[in-house]
């Protein structure tokens, strides 16, 4: 693929839907509420108003909302947006919410959802099998915790990825996930707005339940740099699941892994350019090179 294929791509992942959820610490609903408006007005977004913990504006509607895993803060919920027409005026919300006194503590976390409208079974189970085969890196360059990795936002197994490779109808892909032979018993999981599969890294119960691929890798964040990383990665890693085949499913063990995961980031998710220099900063500032692991 050239660098023009590439930067064709990107233009169309800047298209597809995604949404995301931001949990913060610190501050009331309303407070949230406020601080999203202020922010939606500051970044010239049209009809912005408010209504109890709610955010009405041209972008859709905001939902700040309880969390049960909080301590005392609130998860802000966006609407269905596009990185083309929304990212600045989220970046924009992320600093405001800081401004407002909110924070981020070991409880918190980030969850980017992206439409997967236009995806078909070997669509999504290429996906499976591409997080699968990074989901270490992954792991590293977002400094997961051993808390979260176990439980909230578990790795994918080796041997469910290839159950879910074989799909070739969205039946066969939902089988594979609920880990069911009968269609009935994995419809009614898929129904199920909590059912307990969701507590992955790459959650693919929202596919059935929502029509997205849920993200959940990411630890709480403020930083507005980092969120649009986040929101980057996920868009393409499904316009790349999309557009693209032949990933392996097997773990990546690069000895350099900042390298590895910038080529990936590069020559696969087509993150390329001085637009997202930045985004491939963010996603591989923490992971060490080749002479640090020797070492």
């Amino acid at each position: 693929m050239t660098n023009t294929e590439r930067t064709e791509r990107t233009e169309r992942m800047k298209d597809r839907k995604f949404g995301i959820e931001i949990e913060v610490e610190r501050i009331s609903r309303s407070g949230a509420a406020g601080a999203v408006a202020r922010a939606l007005t500051a970044a010239g977004i049209a009809d912005v108003s408010e209504g109890g913990e709610r955010v009405y504006s041209a972008l859709g509607t905001w939902n700040v909302v309880h969390d049960g895993s909080l301590n005392s803060g609130c998860e802000v919920v966006s609407p269905p947006m596009t990185y083309r027409d929304s990212i600045n005026a989220l970046q924009e919300v992320v600093r405001e919410l800081r401004r407002a006194g909110a924070k981020v503590e070991s409880s918190c976390g980030v969850h980017v959802h992206v439409s997967t409208e236009g995806l078909d079974a070997r669509n999504v189970a290429n996906l499976a099998k591409m997080i699968f085969s990074k989901q270490q890196v992954i792991r590293r360059a977002l400094n997961v915790s051993d808390r979260r990795w176990g439980h909230y936002t578990a790795p994918l197994e080796q041997d469910w990825v290839r159950s879910i490779s074989r799909a070739r109808s969205m039946d066969s892909l939902k089988r594979a996930w609920y880990r069911t032979s009968s269609i009935q018993r994995a419809n009614s999981h898929a129904g199920s707005r909590y059912d307990s599969s969701r507590y992955h890294g790459l959650n693919l119960h929202s596919v059935f339940y929502r029509g997205t691929a849920e993200f959940r890798f990411f630890n709480g964040t403020l930083h507005a740099g980092q969120i649009r990383a986040y929101v980057a990665f996920c868009l393409a890693a499904v316009q790349t699941a999309k557009e693209t085949r032949g990933f392996q499913i097997r773990e990546c063990q690069a000895s350099d892994q900042r390298h590895e995961f910038r080529t990936f980031l590069w020559r696969n998710l087509a993150l390329v350019g001085e637009e997202f220099a930045a985004v491939r900063e963010h996603l591989t500032k923490n992971l060490p090179t080749r002479a640090r692991v020797a070492a």
